[in-house]
């Protein structure tokens, strides 16, 4: 899009006027006007080793520069605390009107000189006392990619979004910092804070509090998951026992303030089952009862759909158009649903798991899969710090019970994140020891006995050495 935008070039005809006169100028953002810092050449310039050996320097505050949309290669520097970008260097100063038409549509590739008020003031003269009199103004017309958000519009937007939905401004911007911390992109957070709305206060009940420990992405999964989400298209998060898989889509709700709707996935299921079941009204008479999956359609919430691929792919044949772009289904003896905007679904499967099955492309194509698997690190996991030598034990154990799922001579399911959690709190907070607490948590909590033999044999040896 095309923007007139008012330019203003402050020039200073001292270094030391940088604190003084020309900040404040170079630092106003206002959405139709920016603001360049024109600094001096002089003796005094050997002080600021990152300034343009070139006569006159140009900058702009990295904020405008973002606003406006402009793009530059170079990195930022540091003046007075701010970080400005460096525009270009010049030579000769522009005098008059025609030179600084000229000088402003070289300066800034797409922008053209729109206005012919322009008013020039010889550099060369300025002194501090006038600096406020000494100015090049004009009116350009640049082009702007308004697809590039800063951090102030995000900020801004959190702070509407709080007030139309009728939510604590904190609750969204501890949100808004776990994103940030996640380093995801500006686009995709806003499309997370604009599709919030408010619910009903039965179906706001739904929507789950931050996660005590949420899922913490180390490969940079979140920012494919979220912008799936944005778009409207459902996940399949596929992936061995035990990485968390139910903790991320948890997180995803939490993160998009939506009411959280569960339904495990089971061989025995049937079509019927999954749209709903009939029961007795008070009055005795036979009437539908939706299930939850037909209700997260219906109120706009999202659906998790736990261990997919422990039932028959043509079990999940009515759900078809509900998945895919028509996002409705016809459901007997009730109503066409038609699926609201935010409802989304959120589809786990194991990996060698016992009793799971192939899922047909029919259904798969409905998702977009994201392979999840087991961290390399256990301290990533962990709610608390523990010393290095407990640390180190942990950390042995944990690969310990990870190659040998790999082996195949441990199940999937010796694998228990929470039972680590656990017994690293029960170490670091209530100081008890070590080997007994990985024995009576981890080690004793294993159902298999053959499997838990070899991981007590597996501490033992850790311990030993």
């Amino acid at each position: 899009m095309k923007k007139n935008v008012e330019l203003n070039i402050v020039g200073a005809g001292q270094i030391f006027q940088i604190r003084k006169a020309l900040f404040p100028y170079m630092t106003k953002n206002k959405d139709e006007e920016i603001t360049i810092g024109m600094l001096l050449n002089t003796n005094n310039i050997s002080r600021f080793e990152d300034l343009s050996p070139s006569n006159y320097l140009f900058t702009v505050s990295k904020d405008q520069i973002e606003k406006l949309g402009i793009e530059t290669r170079v990195d930022p520097m540091e003046i007075n605390g701010d970080e400005v970008f460096q525009l270009g260097t010049i030579d000769v100063i522009p005098n008059n009107e025609s030179q600084l038409k000229v000088f402003l549509e070289e300066l800034f590739e797409n922008a053209k000189v729109i206005n012919d008020e322009v008013y020039a003031s010889n550099f060369g003269t300025i002194s501090g006392n006038n600096i406020e009199k000494n100015y090049f103004k004009a009116c350009i017309e640049i082009e702007v990619d308004d697809s590039i958000l800063t951090d102030k519009d995000i900020d801004s937007l959190v702070s509407e979004t709080a007030n139309r939905i009728n939510c604590e401004l904190e609750e969204l911007v501890e949100r808004l910092d776990f994103l940030r911390n996640l380093e995801i992109n500006n686009n995709v957070i806003k499309g997370v804070f604009s599709s919030m709305r408010e619910y009903p206060k039965d179906k706001e009940m739904l929507i789950p509090i931050k996660p005590e420990l949420p899922y913490k992405d180390t490969k940079g999964i979140s920012a494919f998951a979220l912008g799936t989400i944005n778009l409207g298209k459902n996940l399949y998060l596929e992936g061995p026992y035990g990485v968390g898989k139910n903790v991320f889509a948890t997180t995803l709700a939490w993160l998009y303030k939506r009411p959280l709707y569960e339904y495990s996935i089971n061989a025995q299921l049937s079509n019927n089952a999954l749209m709903g079941s009939q029961t007795l009204d008070e009055n005795g008479q036979v009437k539908f009862v939706p299930s939850t999956i037909i209700e997260a359609a219906e109120v706009g919430g999202i659906l998790v759909l736990d261990e997919l691929n422990m039932g028959r792919s043509n079990t999940f044949s009515f759900l078809h158009a509900l998945l895919d772009n028509r996002r409705s289904v016809d459901v007997p003896q009730y109503k066409k649903v038609n699926a609201v905007d935010n409802f989304v679904v959120i589809a786990t499967g194991n990996q060698g798991y016992a009793g799971t099955m192939a899922l047909n492309q029919a259904l798969l194509s409905r998702f977009l899969t994201i392979k999840m698997n087991h961290f390399n690190s256990i301290e990533d996991l962990l709610p608390v710090k523990l010393k290095s030598k407990d640390l180190d034990v942990f950390q042995k154990l944990y690969s310990a019970i990870l190659k040998g799922i790999e082996l195949d001579t441990l199940e999937p399911e010796t694998l228990s994140i929470r039972n680590f959690r656990l017994a690293s709190e029960l170490i670091a907070v209530q100081g008890l020891s070590t080997k007994d607490v990985l024995m009576q948590v981890v080690v004793e909590n294993i159902t298999d006995e053959t499997c838990r033999e070899e991981v007590k044999r597996s501490l033992g040896n850790i311990m030993v050495i």
